[in-house]
């Protein structure tokens, strides 16, 4: 329910009550003394005919304005007198243990003792390990250059020294590919009458050669051994056998050399 300036109007219409009442007395237009004065409207009757509507106990609380400001810190107060002792308490339980408080602060320092007496002279230690050789100085700057002195005159041609001593072996040389090769030719018949001839390749010189038969029990005879050209090249190597076996065979070989 909505009220109009309710706080307002009912503390305006109070005291107009109120004043009206105490004017008329002092006027002399009030009651004459011991007799009973009629009884006016209450407060909640002049709140009602001022246009309000509502219960009694809506009445009381829009009696009550809004909430004021909190006021300002009232001045402390002076300290009460000391009461008396009360009676000893009961033991209480055994607190946890608190927290480690902060370290205090250094107390000053004592005055300084009585000089003490002279103690008996120690045994004479052993002497200490050596020491750690030092680390190497740091290196001095190089002094600066010197002018270059004159030329001196030409002197005399000297003698001729000694021989030097002889000098420090060499550095290997890297492993050259060799220039020799051979051919070989097994199983070679050589029971026929004319020549056995193994060749070089690769146009090859031949340096030397030779046959072996391959039995032991062979009767061949070895009648030459010489070399066999092809053109003006020395290109292989020849043999001849006689009495040779009909199945008769030899192993022959060439030494080989690249041409120059």
């Amino acid at each position: 329910m909505k009220f109009k300036n309710v706080a307002a109007v009912s503390a305006a219409a109070v005291i107009s009550a109120l004043a009206l009442g105490m004017g008329t007395a002092h006027a002399g237009n009030g009651p004459k003394p011991g007799t009973v004065a009629p009884a006016g409207d209450s407060a909640y009757q002049i709140w009602l005919k001022n246009g309000n509507k509502g219960t009694e106990a809506e009445f009381l609380a829009s009696l009550i304005g809004a909430k004021g400001e909190t006021g300002a810190q009232g001045a402390k107060g002076e300290t009460g007198a000391t009461g008396a002792q009360g009676p000893k308490g009961e033991q209480g339980e055994k607190g946890e243990t608190g927290a480690k408080g902060e370290n205090g602060v250094n107390g000053k320092d004592g005055l300084n003792g009585a000089p003490g007496k002279d103690g008996t002279n120690g045994i004479n230690g052993k002497d200490g390990l050596d020491g750690a050789p030092g680390k190497d100085g740091v290196d001095g700057k190089n002094g600066l250059n010197g002018i270059d002195g004159k030329d001196g005159a030409k002197g005399d041609k000297g003698d001729t020294g000694p021989m030097g001593p002889q000098g420090p072996q060499g550095i290997p040389g890297a492993n050259g590919v060799s220039g020799y090769t051979y051919e070989i030719a097994t199983n070679v018949n050589i029971a026929d009458a004319g020549d056995d001839t193994v060749q070089c390749r690769n146009n090859k010189v031949a340096l030397g050669g030779g046959a072996l038969p391959s039995s032991a029990t062979n009767a061949a005879v070895l009648q030459g051994s010489y070399p066999a050209f092809t053109g003006s090249r020395l290109s292989g190597w020849s043999v001849k056998f006689a009495n040779a076996a009909s199945d008769a065979k030899a192993t022959l070989w060439v030494t080989c050399a690249n041409a120059a």
